[in-house]
C-alpha cells in the first residue's frame, strides 16, 4: 500500500506492482498527479541521449563537481552523487519506458552544461504517462478522496492504516504487508524546509 498520488507515491505503486504486489494507492485529494502535476517537470539527468543529440558532454564526475561547488558546502555529497549516477537508467530510461517523453532541456543555475529535462507536457504530461503506466499494470486498486488517519500496527509492526472517506465521513482499515508513506514532500514550501533544516538559512537554498 502507497499513501500519496504524487511522483513518490505513483512510482512506487508502479515498482511495487512491477514484482507482482497487488497496491491500493491512497489519495487525499480527488485526483492523481499531486504537485508533481502541475511542476514544470523538470529534472537533472545526466549523460542521457538527448544531451548526445545535442552535442553535450556531459559526465557524473562533472555534474557532481557542479552540485558541490554550488550547494557551498551545504551539499549532502553521499546523496548527490548516488542521485546523479543513477539519473539515466532510473530516471530518464525509467520514465521513457513507461510513456514520458524528454523533448528538450534548458540551462539551470548552478550547472555549467544544460543538464535539466523538460518532459513533454511538463510536469502534467510526465504524470499522465505514470499513471497511465500504473494503471495498465491492473495491480494497483486507487481511493482518492480518501485520508490515511493512522497506522494500524500489531505485535509492534505496521499492518496497515485507519482511512476516512472525505466526503461522507466514513471510515476503513485496510491491511497491508507494507506501507510505503509518501507524503513527505514540502520542498516548495521554503519555511518549512528551514525548520527542517535551520542551518540552511546561511546557504543558498533553490525550491520548488
Amino acid at each position: 500500500m502507497a499513501a500519496n498520488r504524487g511522483g513518490a507515491g505513483v512510482a512506487a505503486a508502479i515498482e511495487a506492482g512491477d514484482v507482482g504486489a497487488k497496491v491500493t494507492l491512497i489519495e487525499q485529494a480527488d485526483t492523481l498527479g499531486g504537485t508533481a502535476a502541475i511542476s514544470g517537470g523538470g529534472c537533472l539527468i545526466v549523460g542521457t541521449p538527448l544531451q548526445e543529440s545535442q552535442g553535450i558532454h556531459d559526465t557524473p564526475d562533472l555534474a557532481f563537481e557542479d552540485w558541490v561547488r554550488w550547494g557551498q558546502g551545504a551539499a549532502d555529497e553521499q546523496w548527490a552523487r548516488f542521485y546523479i549516477e543513477h539519473s539515466l537508467h532510473d530516471l530518464y530510461f525509467w520514465a521513457e519506458q513507461r510513456g514520458a517523453k524528454w523533448i528538450d532541456m534548458k540551462f539551470q543555475e548552478g550547472n555549467r552544461v544544460h543538464r535539466w529535462h523538460r518532459p513533454e507536457n511538463n510536469g502534467l504530461g510526465l504524470m499522465t504517462a505514470l499513471i497511465n503506466a500504473m494503471k495498465s499494470k491492473g495491480a494497483t486498486r486507487i481511493l482518492t478522496g480518501t485520508e490515511a488517519d493512522k497506522t494500524l500496527t500489531q505485535n509492534g509492526r505496521v499492518g496497515g492504516v485507519k482511512a476516512t472517506n472525505v466526503k461522507n465521513g466514513e471510515t476503513t482499515e485496510i491491511h497491508s504487508k507494507t506501507l510505503i508513506v509518501a507524503t513527505g514532500g514540502f520542498n516548495s514550501n521554503l519555511d518549512m524546509v528551514l525548520e527542517a533544516r535551520p542551518e540552511f538559512k546561511a546557504f543558498k537554498v533553490m525550491e520548488g
